[in-house]
C-alpha cells in the first residue's frame, strides 16, 4: 500500500520493472509468486503494481534497479525519531548534521522507508565508481540486480528527481571517512568443528552474497564440501534471506553440486573478505587437524571502544600493543609530526 502524498507519477519515474512485497521483503509478482532479481522479464509494469498494492493494506511496491537506467538510491537506516525528524543514526556512526547535508545537497526524491526509522534518496547519477554496499548508510545502482521497496511517503518537500553526481561523492566520501576514523580490536573463540564454523561463517556473510546467484552457488558449494549432505539444512536456512528463494530451485542446485568443487577454505575467505573475521584451522602437535579458532577483528570510532576489550593501550584511546590503528587527514595536515 503506497502511502502516496506525492504525484504518482513521480514514483513512475523510479524505473519500468515493479513488485510488490507483504512486507518481508521479498519481491513477488501477479500470482504472488517470487521474483528473481536475475529475470527481469518476470517483473511487473508500474500500473499493475498499483492496482495491486491499493487493494492490500500491508503491501508494498518495489522497484528494480536497472543497469541500463542511470538510478541510484542511498539507503540511510535508523535516522528518524518518532516524530519523522532526522536524528543521529542509531547503530551507526552518521550524525543528524551528516544525513541533513546529504538529504539537502541531494535536493532530490526521499522518501521514508517501510521501517519508518530510514530514508532513501533517489537520485540520477552516470558517474562509473565503485559504490558501498555496506555500512552507515548503502548506496545501490543497477550493476547488480536489486530491488528497493518503495512506500511513496515522501519525505518533507523533496518530491522530485534530479541528477546529483555531487551528491553521490558525498555519500561516498562519508562512507570512506567514518571507517576510517576506527581502529581494530582483536578477540579469539574457539570452534569445536567444522559445522560450527560453517554456521559462523553463514551469520556473518554479506547479504549480497545470497542475492547474487553466481556467488549464492559458490556458498551453497563449499558447505556441501565441508558437509556433505549434512550441510543442507545449514546451506537452505541461509538461502531463505535471498530476495528470489525458491525451495525447488534450492534442491536441484544442491543436488547438482559435487562435494569438492569449492572447499571450505574459500567460504571461510569470503567472510574475510566482508567482515575481516578470520577463522582458523589449528594444527595438532602430530601435524593432524585440531580445532578451529575464529579470530574476531572488530572496527570502532575510537571513543567506543567496549570496556572489556583486551587492550593494551601505548597511547590512551588512539595507540594500542598488537592492533592497527589508522590515523587519516588531508595533506600536509599534521599525521607524521603526530607520530
Amino acid at each position: 500500500m503506497i502511502k502516496q502524498n506525492l504525484d504518482s507519477d513521480v514514483l513512475e519515474k523510479l524505473g519500468n520493472k515493479w513488485c510488490f512485497t507483504d512486507g518481508d521483503k521479498k519481491p513477488r509478482g501477479k500470482d504472488s509468486e517470487l521474483l528473481k532479481v536475475n529475470h527481469p522479464e518476470d517483473w511487473l509494469a508500474y500500473e499493475d503494481v498499483v492496482a495491486i498494492t491499493s487493494e492490500h493494506e500491508g503491501r508494498f511496491m518495489g522497484v528494480l534497479l536497472d543497469p541500463n537506467n542511470s538510478m541510484v538510491c542511498i539507503d540511510i537506516d535508523n535516522c528518524l525519531d518518532k516524530d519523522g525528524e532526522i536524528k543521529d543514526q542509531d547503530k551507526g556512526s552518521l550524525s543528524a548534521t551528516d544525513i541533513r547535508e546529504l538529504v539537502n545537497l541531494a535536493s532530490s526524491y526521499t522518501e521514508v522507508s517501510m521501517s519508518g526509522k530510514g530514508l532513501h534518496v533517489f537520485i540520477h547519477s552516470d558517474l562509473d565508481i565503485e559504490l558501498p554496499t555496506t555500512g552507515s548508510l548503502e548506496i545501490y545502482d543497477g550493476s547488480s540486480p536489486r530491488y528497493i521497496a518503495v512506500t511513496g511517503n515522501c519525505f518533507e518537500d523533496f518530491d522530485s528527481i534530479r541528477s546529483s553526481d555531487e551528491a553521490l561523492i558525498k555519500a561516498i566520501d562519508i562512507c570512506q571517512t567514518k571507517s576510517d576514523d576506527r581502529v581494530i580490536v582483536e578477540s579469539s573463540y574457539v570452534v569445536s568443528s567444522e559445522r560450527e564454523a560453517v554456521k559462523f561463517a553463514l551469520d556473518l556473510l554479506d547479504q549480497r552474497r545470497c542475492d547474487d546467484r553466481s556467488e549464492w552457488f559458490r556458498v551453497l558449494s563449499a558447505v556441501k564440501s565441508a558437509l556433505g549432505q549434512d550441510g543442507w539444512e545449514l546451506a537452505d536456512g541461509w538461502s531463505k534471506g535471498s530476495n528470489s528463494y525458491e525451495i525447488v530451485e534450492n534442491i536441484k542446485t544442491w543436488n547438482s553440486i559435487r562435494e569438492d568443487e569449492i572447499l571450505l577454505g574459500s567460504l571461510l575467505m569470503m567472510v574475510k573478505e566482508d567482515t575481516g573475521i578470520q577463522i582458523k584451522i589449528e594444527k595438532d602437535s602430530a601435524g593432524g587437524t585440531g580445532l578451529l579458532h575464529l579470530l574476531e577483528a572488530r572496527m570502532f570510532p575510537i571513543g567506543d571502544i567496549p570496556g572489556n576489550a583486551d587492550v593494551d593501550w601505548l597511547v590512551k584511546g588512539l595507540i594500542a600493543h598488537g592492533h592497527h590503528t589508522l590515523i587519516s587527514g588531508r595533506e600536509k595536515s599534521g599525521k607524521s609530526t603526530l607520530i
